[in-house]
């Protein structure tokens, strides 16, 4: 995430809580605020959440309420730079284009970094469009709305964080995924992903969304859509359930890594067992820690 626009960005329906929240993680103390097209709608600094604790506001009010709904932009990276020098106490530009999309923001720190938005088509230097960024490492976060064991579940909360957003939040500061997709037949829970930047194209079929539907099948329709939308397929898969909540982005960098540096063909998280109980499946480590059943 370290080098991704989305640090940066939180959606309209946000409250107060989860900017300040986002802010402390992302160690940004300055958040732009999108609709579910990414047109920038506003900004919110530290100041103006300073500003509304202080008035003893709730911290459920929405964003909207406290938002600059007229910050300075740029039409492009060398426009940003030219307000930045001329401009030092600003902490950053965002970059918009003709239709009011956020493209890229230019940050002040790290020596005026640029972070553009790579899944949008670029224009070269001579006026012709490059070809899009392709995605190499696709995120999918299956997350049904219907649990009989915890109903809900993956709305249930650990702390102030849905298991949902604890997904996201990882994929999203990690260095590697370059595109999250939640699969959900849930309006709820397509509108949770949205709050947190995730747009939900597509919502899951009936057929995959009961009981006995298996998490491969449901993989398998997120790429075919994928596909069917992008007319390419991503070139590794990463499944990232959101009942392991304490998976952290650098255990799955690491877990990347080890994968591109192997020859092997998948790769998996396991628990050595510790107690007499079987758990529904088990595999067997052999040599050169390959599993097998």
């Amino acid at each position: 995430m370290a080098d991704k626009l989305i640090q940066f960005v939180i959606h309209q329906n946000s409250t107060l809580k989860e900017a300040l929240l986002q802010m402390t993680s992302t160690h940004r103390g300055i958040l732009l605020v999108v609709d579910s097209d990414f047109s920038l709608v506003g900004v919110v600094a530290d100041g103006d959440i300073r500003r509304a604790l202080l008035d003893d506001v709730s911290l459920s009010i929405p964003i909207t309420q406290i938002m600059n709904l007229n910050p300075i932009v740029a039409e492009n990276e060398a426009h940003a730079r030219t307000i930045l020098n001329e401009n030092p106490f600003y902490i950053l530009v965002p970059v918009i284009d003709s239709d009011g999309i956020l493209t890229g923001v230019l940050s002040a720190l790290n020596d005026q970094k640029f972070y553009k938005d790579e899944s949008l088509e670029t224009v070269e230097s001579d006026g012709s469009k490059s070809e899009e960024k392709k995605v190499r490492f696709l995120a999918i976060i299956p997350a049904r709305g219907g649990s009989k064991r915890i109903p809900g579940k993956n709305l249930s909360k650990i702390g102030n964080e849905t298991l949902l957003s604890l997904a996201i939040k990882s994929a999203a500061k990690s260095e590697y995924i370059d595109h999250i997709a939640v699969s959900t037949d849930s309006k709820e829970i397509a509108d949770e992903a949205k709050k947190l930047g995730i747009d939900v194209p597509w919502m899951r079929p009936e057929k995959l969304s009961g009981d006995k539907a298996k998490t491969v099948d449901v993989m398998i329709h997120e790429l075919e859509m994928f596909r069917k939308n992008h007319n390419y397929d991503p070139e590794f898969i990463i499944l990232l359930e959101p009942t392991a909540p304490l998976r952290s982005a650098s255990l799955l960098d690491k877990a990347i890594e080890k994968f591109l540096a192997s020859d092997a063909d998948s790769l998996v998280s396991v628990n050595k067992i510790r107690h007499i109980y079987h758990p529904e499946e088990l595999l067997v480590a052999t040599d050169k820690e390959y599993l097998k059943p």
